[in-house]
């Protein structure tokens, strides 16, 4: 284990994935997996199995000091299921005290009682089942008004926040909470999952998904809040969105402060200043102020304290990060009155910190500045109560707006979809992570300086790059950087393409509510600018699988930098990029100016196999139900044709392309028999396996084939209909057919998937011979994205001409001479500003040229030294 950056900055908890070889761990063994450190609360629940059963990922939950090594939370496997005794961190200290064991929450009279230790929190459920483990409840009303929560109480009694509640600001907006449910029970790490729905004027703007996580002895409630938006909230309806918490408040207005994070530290000031005119020189107590510190009055300082309650109170504070370069402080007296600027700044940490002498409340946005326009305000600080609000989006600003940019297509000029305006965002989504940390004592400014760094980039455990590969659980399709001579170039221009799109985020300010995490797709060498504004060659929607590029050159090196470019992909693309519900319900949309603007509505964007990586990195619920939400897609393309521009469908069957249509769902079908392991969804992709091993040419019988959507039937139509062969390759296919292939351990899938490779690289004369004319080379665009595919042929019957050929196909089409460094290939070119551009750079080549570069790693080795992957079983060399 190490830490993907630092370790935690302060006590906190983390979650983390951990994979495992077939055969290692059997399930049984799961809950006696202890830490290294012995001591650390912490517990194990599975994500994956194998074929065989045993299992193939757990997630893991540990509540850890600051500072805190890594190697402490090793796992270790107990009892038969340890290969040898395993040394014990810290285990000088008790552990029988210090470990929780009865579960954080339960079903009490209808409601979902919540326990940390240091807090309870009833949470109505409005529901009559639990998850997984726990009781069956009596329903319960809800609340109205969008509460989500009962109060927050200390275990002496105090209240320490009052009801959470979802916040909508919109013309009668009316929240209404539908559900609530113990997602995740366990007694170190729990999850609450709450949803509703918000109104306005009897039409329903958007539903909402919020799930409140809990640790053993954590006074911290982290909220994952979805947000799913309807058609009708496009229009500039919704101004604000955020997450409210009251809070009481005690003692004299001198006594109580408000501390924000900024750029580089955190700013206090007093809701009252004992600074004054007077008193303007030589003043220890308004310096105590300011450090947070409680003041008091003496017979010396009788006259400060007289004159300074004097002073205005200041009841409203409000941090606005306005886009990702500015962020305004204000501050107000009363509701009504004027708003003080405060000052401005960069970039916020993203925290604001209000209370009294005997503590107070600490809310953190994660993301704060690169998803704006965001907010963290509180109000009422002059009275009993104040109220903390998360603005996820802030009410302070222009009203969001999910209008499409034009009104009719751009087909032929802009490389848009079909010509369809099926421009909407009805059904999808985005979620923003929110923490209310509850202190019983005002915090020292550099305190709270550390928890804003943690909350807002959590120290993430991870493991080697060795144990990933090893255990084979993360893939097939990539192996551990290359250290021979022969394949340094190809590593340097791998690491290369990293780093120019960790810059490229940075100069180009590829932020925003709607926009972090995407890369635009195509650039222009004469604007010297990305084609910000031409249709499909806008927002990249994740086409060509850059999310999967990304992943697995964090699997292979521990790149911290792909490892949180990826993790913000995949919150974009899992969440923005497709449609949750209604018409288009788990297509997602391809690539376009507005994220959401493409008519062409497609499985392969809504892919599971784009986001399992980061499920099982951090055992995340909210990308766990994305997966599961595409298990079955196969009823979207049922209900929208991907083919319908070119053949018309029957009654009974509509079309599929063998990729990235089938692809796409053997990737749905896949994640849920590995996490589920209900082999109803292996059977479904076995039968279609076989349906292409019945047809003329295996995986060349297409591209397009008829489905029966409810049969789950391929149907064979001709060899050469239209799609592109291109298509098939371009989207991920090879990475989730070969894991599946080996998963299966069927090797007429292995065969089929070389004999593709190997036909790609074929002459245009041996096609024809091959598929009676059928085929030739019109079908094969692209040559560079097949030579993965070419390079599993080679691997599969040893053939070196073929390696040869994949990596000359390769290397010629590196963008650049791959002599040098990438970032030696880039220019000064002049806009508004000075760039640095790389003329004929676009997001499709550098996400396939990177996966086909590790694959040919991998399968073949470097270029010129064919140095072939291991074999489970003997080949059977086939020849046409």
């Amino acid at each position: 284990m190490k830490w993907l950056e630092q370790a935690p900055r302060v006590d906190t908890a983390v979650q983390f994935g951990r994979p495992w070889a077939q055969g290692q761990l059997d399930a049984a063994g799961v809950p006696g997996i202890r830490l290294a450190d012995a001591a650390l609360a912490h517990e194990a629940r599975p994500l994956a199995y194998w074929a065989d059963g045993t299992v193939k990922w757990t997630a893991h939950a540990a509540v850890v000091p600051a500072a805190t090594e890594a190697a402490a939370l090793e796992p270790v496997l107990a009892g038969a299921f340890a290969s040898e005794p395993a040394p014990v961190l810290g285990s000088e200290r008790a552990l029988s005290d210090a470990l929780p064991t009865r579960p954080l929450a339960s079903f009490e009279g209808g409601a979902i009682r919540v326990d940390t230790g240091a807090f309870t929190v009833t949470i109505p459920s409005g529901t009559q089942s639990a998850g997984a483990g726990s009781q069956t409840a009596e329903a319960r009303p809800r609340k109205a008004g969008g509460e989500l929560t009962d109060p927050f109480t200390a275990p002496d009694g105090r209240q320490l926040g009052d009801a959470l509640r979802l916040v909508v600001s919109a013309p009668d907006a009316q929240a209404s909470v539908e559900s609530a449910d113990i997602e995740t029970p366990g007694s170190v790490r729990t999850v609450v999952r709450i949803e509703g729905s918000v109104a306005a004027g009897g039409t329903e703007l958007l539903r909402f998904i919020i799930r409140l996580t809990f640790f053993a002895g954590q006074a911290t409630v982290q909220v994952t809040q979805t947000l799913l938006f309807q058609d009708a909230a496009k229009d500039r309806i919704i101004k604000g969105v955020g997450l409210r918490l009251d809070r009481s408040l005690n003692g004299e207005l001198l006594n109580r402060r408000v501390s924000i994070a900024g750029d580089t530290a955190v700013y206090t000031e007093p809701v009252q200043s004992l600074y004054s005119r007077p008193f303007s020189g030589d003043n220890p107590d308004y310096a105590r102020q300011l450090a947070g510190q409680a003041v008091s009055e003496t017979p010396e300082t009788a006259a400060v304290f007289a004159v300074g309650r004097q002073n205005a109170v200041w009841s409203n504070f409000r941090l606005t990060q306005e886009s990702e370069d500015y962020f305004r402080l204000e501050k107000q007296t009363k509701a009504k009155l004027l708003p003080v600027r405060m000052g401005k700044g960069h970039r916020s940490q993203g925290l604001l910190y209000a209370g009294d002498a005997t503590g107070g409340v600490a809310v953190t946005l994660r993301g704060f500045w690169q998803k704006f326009p965001a907010a963290l305000e509180v109000d009422g600080m002059a009275g009993d109560s104040a109220a903390f609000t998360a603005w996820s989006w802030a009410e302070s600003v222009e009203p969001m707006d999910l209008r499409h940019y034009t009104d009719e297509c751009h087909v032929p000029s802009a490389y848009e979809g079909f010509d369809e305006l099926r421009s909407t965002p009805e059904g999808v989504a985005n979620t923003s992570h929110i923490s209310f940390d509850f202190l019983d004592s005002s915090p020292s400014g550099d305190w709270l300086w550390e928890l804003a760094c943690e909350r807002q980039q959590p120290a993430q455990p991870v493991c080697d790059p060795e144990l990933y590969y090893s255990s084979r659980a993360a893939g097939t399709t990539w192996g551990l950087p290359e250290t021979v001579p022969a394949g340094a170039a190809v590593e340097q221009r791998l690491d290369g393409l990293v780093e120019f799109y960790t810059q490229e985020v940075e100069q180009r300010g590829w932020y925003g509510y709607w926009n972090y995490g995407d890369f635009m797709h195509s650039y222009d060498q004469y604007r010297h600018q990305w084609r910000y504004d031409l249709g499909g060659f806008a927002w990249a929607n994740n086409e060509l699988a850059p999310n999967m590029w990304l992943w697995q050159t964090f699997l292979r090196s521990g790149d911290a930098r792909a490892f949180r470019l990826a993790q913000a992909m995949t919150w974009h693309s899992a969440e923005v990029d497709r449609h949750h519900f209604g018409a288009y319900s788990q297509l997602g949309s391809r690539h376009n100016v507005v994220h959401w603007g493409c008519g062409c509505k497609e499985v392969r964007i809504s892919m599971a196999g784009l986001h399992r990586y980061y499920y099982f990195l951090t055992g995340d619920e909210r990308i766990g139900e994305l997966l599961s939400e595409v298990r079955d897609a196969e009823h979207a393309l049922d209900r929208l044709d991907p083919m319908r521009e070119f053949y018309d469908r029957t009654p009974d069957r509509t079309h599929i392309r063998i990729g990235p249509d089938w692809s796409a769902l053997v990737s749905n079908w896949f994640s849920e028999w590995e996490r589920t392991g209900h082999t109803q969804w292996k059977d479904r992709i076995t039968k279609g396996i076989s349906q292409l091993e019945a047809m003329p040419h295996g995986l060349l019988s297409g591209p397009t084939l008829e489905l029966d959507a409810s049969a789950l039937d391929l149907h064979h139509l001709f060899t050469g209909t239209e799609g592109g062969f291109h298509m098939i390759i371009a989207f991920g296919a090879p990475q989730v057919w070969m894991e599946v292939a080996e998963a299966l351990d069927h090797d007429g899938f292995r065969r089929m998937l070389a004999d593709f490779g190997r036909f790609y690289a074929l002459p245009e004369g041996e096609k024809q011979r091959l598929t009676g004319g059928a085929l030739d080379d019109s079908h094969f665009s692209w040559p560079s994205m097949a030579t993965g595919m070419m390079a599993y042929g080679a691997w599969y019957y040893r053939d070196e001409e073929l390696a040869a050929t994949a990596w000359k196909i390769l290397l010629e089409n590196a963008g650049g001479g791959l002599t040098t460094p990438f970032a030696a290939s880039l220019q000064q070119a002049q806009t508004w500003r000075p760039v640095v551009e790389h003329p004929n750079v676009s997001t499709n080549w550098a996400s396939q040229w990177g996966l086909n570069a590790m694959l040919c790693l991998e399968l073949v080795g470097p270029p010129g030294e064919p140095r072939w992957a291991n074999h489970p079983h003997d080949l059977t060399r086939i020849t046409n």
